[in-house]
């Protein structure tokens, strides 16, 4: 009796939106439609937050997307729905192109995050996420989910339920269908979510509720995948080793398809891919200006939302005096960014010596999978170097070593050589086949 391959993959970070949350599952979707499964999709039905790109929806035609209602538990959201007032990000942005059609430039959004200092809206923000946005932003689409997924298993015979994590929704959603329906459930986490302080609540009733999904997942979950192999080692000293059989690492992958066949010829910039995070602060900003300042005439291409990395980047880069040499790259089709990235002397991966130690970075899977050189002040300890070590890419540099950097731009000193072998393992069809081992094994 052949195995029955239908599967239902839920996640609220779907196309047409396009951010670092969307391609793990985007890209399982489109790889194991390949290998002869038949996903099936339940996401949300309104965007508020991301930019958009409906091509990414081509690829994988033929696959069911059901769109569960989701009104966002905020203001902007009660306007969307009642008064039908967008004021979501893409459509604020497309308004600002609008009125700005014809010029050279767009002026950065203010409030690009949506936050503000002021009593009110503190006041606001603090309501929402100690009261209303429980365990999550999420929880207005739970109830619609639950329902959808409900009928999707009956009516398409699913066998096996895939979440994505975070958000918590997603784990609630998992551990409700895994109690009543006859599915198997494997729990996917891209981030070890109560270990890092940033991804919880610090309200303490809030967290508990989080804390209790995660106790769940761990128990309901017939298997629990992670994007770092260093979650394995959080989930192990979390549990005592209590689920250890039940974890996996499977990293994400570069997407096969939109990788370059042709030779791209090194251009003179390196490159960073992804949100710079305030954490990042000045370290390698600074390391830019002294090779600059020996001498190189390079160029840092920061792709990414540009009002959010031009916000956080622009003071220091006007205090160190680098206008000319940063560049702010907006979201590209992967198509496109895959050879921007191929064409850079080399990439950057710059989280410091001490954050963010146990990470897989969306962007180096990027870097991995394109074999592409990589600039990293990493800690010495940390997914990050050890996975760049393994695939041969790693150029390590410390926060006083420009030097090195230098060096490496004249074509001496540091070096690195890709090893094809491993790098394989960041592609998008290993990360379909990596999963179908756990699916059969369930």
């Amino acid at each position: 009796m052949s195995m029955n391959k239908n599967i239902l993959i839920i996640t609220p970070f779907f196309p047409p939106q396009t951010h670092a949350a969307v391609f793990r599952a985007y890209k399982l979707v489109k790889y194991l439609k390949r290998e002869g499964w038949n996903p099936v999709v339940l996401t949300v039905d309104t965007n508020y937050i991301y930019q958009e790109d409906a091509t990414l929806l081509d690829d994988i035609a033929g696959v069911p997307v059901y769109r569960a209602n989701y009104i966002e538990p905020t203001v902007r959201g009660l306007k969307k729905k009642l008064f039908g007032i967008d004021t979501s990000y893409k459509a604020m942005l497309a308004k600002r192109q609008a009125a700005h059609t014809g010029a050279h430039a767009l002026p950065p959004m203010t409030n690009a995050t949506g936050e503000s200092h002021s009593w009110s809206h503190r006041f606001y923000n603090y309501m929402l996420k100690r009261w209303v946005q429980v365990p999550d932003r999420f929880v207005g689409w739970y109830p619609f989910a639950l329902r959808m997924a409900r009928r999707i298993i009956r009516e398409r015979d699913i066998s096996i339920i895939y979440t994505t994590c975070l958000p918590f929704t997603c784990n609630k959603l998992g551990i409700a269908l895994r109690k009543k329906m006859d599915v198997k459930w494997v729990a996917d986490f891209r981030d070890p979510i109560t270990y890092a302080k940033r991804m919880y609540s610090d309200y303490l009733p809030v967290f508990m509720r989080q804390k209790r999904i995660e106790q769940q997942t761990f128990e309901y979950a017939d298997a629990v995948v992670g994007l770092s192999s260093a979650y394995l080692h959080i989930f192990n000293d979390l549990f005592s080793g209590k689920y250890d059989h039940k974890c996996h690492f499977i990293p994400t992958g570069v997407d096969d398809d939109y990788i370059p066949n042709e030779e791209i010829s090194k251009e003179n910039y390196l490159i960073f891919v992804g949100e710079y995070l305030r954490e990042y602060k000045d370290a390698f900003l600074k390391l830019l200006r002294e090779c600059v300042n020996r001498g190189n005439d390079i160029k840092l291409k920061v792709v990414g939302n540009k009002d959010i990395n031009e916000g956080v980047m622009r003071p220091i880069i006007e205090d160190l005096h680098l206008s000319g040499h940063v560049e702010f790259v907006g979201h590209k089709p992967q198509k496109e960014l895959y050879r921007l990235i191929k064409a850079a002397k080399a990439a950057v991966l710059i989280p410091g010596k001490q954050a963010l130690w146990w990470t897989n970075f969306a962007k180096m899977v990027d870097y991995i999978g394109l074999q592409v050189p990589v600039i990293a002040l990493v800690p010495d300890i940390s997914e990050a170097r050890s996975e760049l070590q393994k695939a041969g890419l790693g150029i390590f540099i410390k926060d006083d070593e420009a030097e090195t950097i230098s060096q490496f731009l004249n074509g001496k000193g540091a070096t690195s050589e890709a090893r094809p072998d491993y790098c394989t393992r960041y592609l998008a069809s290993s990360q379909a086949l990596s999963f179908i081992q756990i699916f059969e094994n369930l």
